[in-house]
């Protein structure tokens, strides 16, 4: 069962998590969300983290997976 408690340990269990560790797992996810490859440094990393979040948990047809680019 898909619980927003399991979603919020989750993304906890991130915190102190380097910008890296995140942008990898949202790279990791095929296809790329928007087609974009973020990259550390460059993007904002936010939006990814959520969708890193829900991509490990499997919650992405609940939460859409997706990065708006700031460009």
């Amino acid at each position: 069962m898909k619980t927003r408690e399991a979603y919020i340990n989750k993304f906890k269990s991130y915190l102190g998590t380097n910008a890296k560790t995140i942008i990898d797992i949202y790279n990791s996810i095929k296809p790329l969300p928007n087609g974009y490859r973020l990259t550390v440094g460059k993007d904002a990393w936010c939006a990814a983290t959520v969708s890193a979040v829900a991509y490990t948990l499997g919650y992405q047809d609940i939460i859409p997976l997706e990065y708006e680019s700031i460009f």
